[in-house]
């Protein structure tokens, strides 16, 4: 692969053989795990398709990767764990990882009108309170701790995230997508406008609709008035493009329960370091 060229790949951590292991560890700048947690955590949430928790095969895959490149987990956080978030970054930490992103659960995004698991929503403020308490144990031992809803706090901004450029993510059914909530052309109809090409075989091309590109690109700072008042506003941009629209309808709304989380952890976080770099966890 072109050494100038960076790569991130975001995985369950389940690999169909072993050799897969070793050429994402040998090719692949940064790998994300999505790993909520020890196998009593982890099995429960993320179990195979038939029904069971592989969380100490993702553990091994984890640690293979990690000896040749960059390696982070993605951690959801659920009503189990939302007072348990500072007990894993300690469980992360101890297994050698030093980059990690807790979000707190939404409702499944399925394909169709598709509904296959129940989901007990968390209160996003009580996932800030007991974020902070993992932020603060993070920074006592040196690793980078985000959350969706802290991406922007390094610098000001008027764009909120990658969706906005859009940086394109090539999905597995050949759609190009600038949000990973949008994995497939048959996106629910909340996501459609993050799809904006589809890969054609017999023009070996991606074919791009530059009506949805225009759009992602208004997504700006300046064009959120709903933003206009809020005093973190520029360390924020509006947040999540893609939760804002799966859950409202329309990526230019808020979602006030995140508003009121996001300007608490502005409080209690520092804001301005210029900590991140090209990592999109």
């Amino acid at each position: 692969m072109d050494p100038t060229v960076k790569t991130e790949l975001q995985t369950n951590g389940l690999f169909k053989e072993k050799e897969d292991t070793y050429w994402i560890a040998r090719n692949i700048t940064v790998v994300w795990f999505s790993l909520d947690g020890p196998p009593e955590i982890n099995d429960k949430n993320r179990p195979d398709k038939d029904g069971v928790g592989r969380t100490s095969e993702i553990e091994s895959n984890m640690r293979v990767v990690a000896e040749s490149t960059i390696v982070g987990v993605r951690a959801t956080i659920t009503e189990n764990t939302i007072d348990l978030q500072d007990e894993l970054v300690q469980y992360y930490y101890d297994m050698g990882v030093r980059e990690m992103a807790f979000n707190p659960v939404i409702k499944p995004i399925e394909r169709g009108n598709s509904e296959r698991c129940p989901v007990t929503k968390v209160e996003v403020i009580d996932f800030a309170r007991g974020f902070i308490k993992a932020y603060h144990l993070a920074r006592r031992v040196g690793i980078r701790l985000l959350s969706s809803l802290t991406f922007n706090f390094d610098e000001r901004t008027e764009i909120a995230c990658r969706s906005c450029v859009p940086m394109p993510q090539l999905n597995p059914d050949g759609s190009v997508s600038s949000c990973d909530m949008a994995l497939y052309w048959d996106t629910k109809k909340e996501l459609q406008e993050f799809i904006y090409g589809m890969w054609s075989k017999p023009k070996n091309r991606i074919l791009y609709l530059p009506e949805r590109i225009e759009k992602l690109n208004r997504r700006r700072l300046g064009n959120l008035p709903k933003c206009d008042s809020c005093e973190v506003k520029v360390f924020c941009a509006g947040g999540c493009a893609g939760r804002v629209a799966f859950q409202t309808g329309s990526m230019y709304d808020i979602i006030p329960e995140y508003c009121v989380a996001t300007k608490y952890l502005a409080r209690h976080m520092s804001l301005g370091e210029g900590v991140c770099e090209y990592t999109h966890p």
